[in-house]
């Protein structure tokens, strides 16, 4: 969505929040919980059945739960990065896979409040 919206560049800010985090969930999908067909722009989403793209729908919400993928966590603080390339290994990876979802590049990082805690892919 937020590449949608925002276009092709991205930022990730709070990072520094999944610091101390061993695993990062990121949902990849929703499953629909319903107990009827429900009716989704111009196709019936059946109970159990992936639901894909929610932008024509926002009613289903309450009717959806998320499918998430797992990341491993880099369990080290990220307000020590000072460059693109210091990166933990696990960031780089979510980031790969972010960008690959969504298309978009993710060109800047917020690891903390102060503007030393920003970084700028070069």
């Amino acid at each position: 969505h937020a590449a949608r919206v925002n276009g092709p560049r991205l930022a990730l800010s709070l990072i520094d929040v999944f610091d101390k985090k061993r695993t990062i969930p990121v949902c990849v999908d929703y499953r629909y919980i319903g107990k009827k067909p429900y009716r989704l722009a111009d196709r019936i989403i059946q109970p159990g059945e992936l639901v894909g793209d929610l932008w024509p729908d926002c009613g289903i919400l309450s009717h959806v739960e998320p499918v998430e993928q797992v990341f491993p966590g880099w369990l080290r603080s990220t307000r020590e990065m000072k460059v693109w390339d210091d990166r933990p290994p696990e960031l780089v990876s979510l980031i790969d896979f972010i960008e690959g979802e969504t298309g978009a590049t993710i060109e800047a990082l917020s690891s903390g409040p102060d503007p030393e805690h920003k970084i700028f892919r070069d």
